[in-house]
């Protein structure tokens, strides 16, 4: 396999699309749609706060608007890598020097939590672990997110997940049906343009959290906050898997450790999630908090109905934003919905 430094930097430039960094992590799409929209609904505000901030395209373009302080939570790794990256970076990141590690990586393999999933070829694997190990030792706390961000990206970009284990997407990362063997160069490419095009994103007014949602509220300074959540909410229709446990896998793999233990809700029930979440927005009013919005679609338990049944009990609730949106493949239309939620 011929992958070298001058092959990677002599790339055909392709630039970053928009404002917003774009790092792969469902629902972003749709979001992104409505960012107009939610700039408008937002106004004037003194900080920003998303306690479960996914992809932190939204929180970015937000910072960058307002030009207030921003602070991002998620229990998934992968997302608080992006928001070191987006956040805690003062400049941009050594592009060439990364580079260099992912040729480097090749003679530098590692065994790690990667090469324990179902269908996952160990000799990719073990490089995509060399090249985060290699990110560790070589770049300070902003860079290494900001890279370890970029092989997320590209983790997300090669494999698709079912059942929670890793299965063939494209060229990359299992064993074909007849043996051929995988490549690392498609891969490192992936991760280099990744990063190249996204170098140009950060806002450094901000802060990254990786930890539950609930602990992060109680430990952080919340007062006269603008909060938001959109939440891993369960799915409403029986027998899906949630998908936003692919990014809890993809985390662990950017930590080289096991799956934390992080569990979503206490139970997926529609009641029972509204009533868990209310326990959330009590706390950051609580805290000072100066309004709460909750992200959420017409497919997630809880209902709509039940969800504002629930707040409406100890808080002023109205409904802020309601968008039409369509599913991927155009099964189904579906509603995102932000409800803005204040003290009585």
């Amino acid at each position: 396999m011929s992958l070298t430094v001058e092959k990677l930097l002599n790339l055909k430039h392709s630039k970053n699309r928009g404002s917003a960094p774009r790092f792969t992590y469902l629902g972003a799409g749709a979001k992104n749609k409505c960012m107009d929209l939610w700039l408008k609904v937002l106004g004037d505000i003194d900080s920003y706060v998303d306690v479960t901030a996914g992809s932190n395209n939204q929180p970015y373009m937000i910072g960058k608007s307002k030009n207030v302080p921003i602070r991002v939570n998620d229990a998934s790794y992968y997302s608080y890598c992006i928001g070191l990256g987006l956040f805690t970076r003062q400049t941009e990141t050594d592009i060439q020097e990364f580079a260099q590690l992912l040729v480097d990586a090749i003679e530098s393999p590692e065994d790690g939590v990667f090469s324990q999933y179902e269908k996952m070829n160990t000799t990719v694997a073990n490089y995509i672990d060399g090249v985060i190990a290699l990110i560790n030792e070589r770049f300070s706390s902003g860079d290494a997110g900001f890279l370890k961000a970029c092989v997320g990206h590209a983790i997300m970009g090669r494999y698709s997940m079912r059942a929670l284990t890793f299965f063939y997407k494209r060229d990359v990362g299992v064993v074909l049906p007849d043996g051929t063997p995988p490549t690392i160069l498609d891969f490192a490419v992936t991760a280099y343009r990744a990063a190249r095009r996204k170098n140009s994103c950060f806002y450094p007014n901000g802060d990254a959290f990786y930890t539950h949602a609930k602990t992060f509220i109680e430990t952080v300074n919340l007062e006269g906050a603008t909060v938001n959540f959109d939440p891993a909410w369960p799915f409403a229709k029986k027998g899906m898997v949630n998908p936003y446990k692919f990014y809890i896998q993809v985390g662990s793999i950017l930590r080289r450790q096991p799956l934390p233990t992080f569990p979503f809700w206490v139970s997926e029930k529609s009641e029972a999630v509204a009533d868990e979440f209310t326990t959330w927005v009590a706390l950051c009013l609580q805290k000072g908090a100066r309004e709460v919005y909750a992200w959420n679609q017409t497919t997630n338990f809880p209902t709509y109905d039940d969800l504002v049944n629930r707040l409406e009990k100890d808080f002023q609730v109205s409904n802020a934003l309601s968008v039409q949106q369509e599913s991927t493949g155009h099964k189904y239309d579906f509603t995102d919905y932000v409800l803005k939620i204040e003290g009585k």
